[in-house]
């Protein structure tokens, strides 16, 4: 089973020299602010796992081998910067994976020594954000910086019964039907983890439902 899922799985984007974005994948470098180094972060594919590095200044972190099972993603690409912290070094979102309406993002930060995966539940696994989009359900969060830290908000819904759904002659959705909206707020506490909320489950109007899965941090 392990010869079939190495050979399955082409390794189109090497490792670059010294640390170096192989060619055909974006590396992305943090802006500039006073006291806190730019942060330059990469994917690469090595054998048959990708791994995430992070450069903070002079310093380049050991990889961190990104946690899939098979089918190995094609790619796995850095998305942009979170500030978790004032004054740390910004997190960086990698979308982990995509499959049809549906994408799973992480963050990692560096300790120095290697990079890390941040927990967002402080105590258990990295909780993965998920983007997703349907008819009937979906999901999406949003970054918002604060005083304190950054929150990220992950909202998750699913249309209860949608034959109580109303259209229009020519099929157009008018709404109507219950919702079901849950979020959960996750609020930065360290530059490594954070604390998480769950508002209770809201059922709402289809019409005043938003669509985040084209938000973003």
């Amino acid at each position: 089973m392990g010869d079939a899922v190495s050979q399955t799985f082409r390794c189109m984007y090497p490792e670059g020299r010294g640390g170096r974005a192989p060619r055909g994948i974006p590396e992305l470098t943090s802006p500039a602010a006073t006291g806190i180094p730019q942060v330059t972060a990469v994917t690469f594919c090595r054998g048959s796992h990708w791994y995430v590095s992070l450069r903070a200044g002079a310093h380049t972190s050991a990889p961190f081998q990104v946690p899939d099972d098979p089918p190995i993603p094609p790619f796995v690409t850095v998305q942009s910067f979170v500030t978790l912290r004032g004054g740390s070094t910004p997190a960086v979102l990698v979308e982990r994976e995509e499959f049809g309406s549906v994408a799973i993002y992480e963050l990692f930060t560096s300790t120095r020594a290697r990079v890390t995966p941040v927990p967002l539940v402080p105590g258990q696994s990295p909780v993965l954000l998920l983007k997703a989009s349907s008819t009937l359900d979906g999901a999406g969060f949003t970054c918002t910086p604060s005083a304190s830290g950054e929150v990220i908000r992950q909202y998750s819904w699913y249309i209860i019964n949608p034959l109580t759904m109303r259209t229009t002659a020519q099929g157009s959705i008018l709404g109507d039907p219950e919702v079901y909206l849950e979020t959960t707020v996750y609020t930065a506490v360290s530059p490594q983890t954070f604390t998480s909320t769950t508002d209770p489950i809201i059922p709402t109007g289809y019409t005043t439902v938003k669509g985040f899965d084209g938000d973003s941090c």
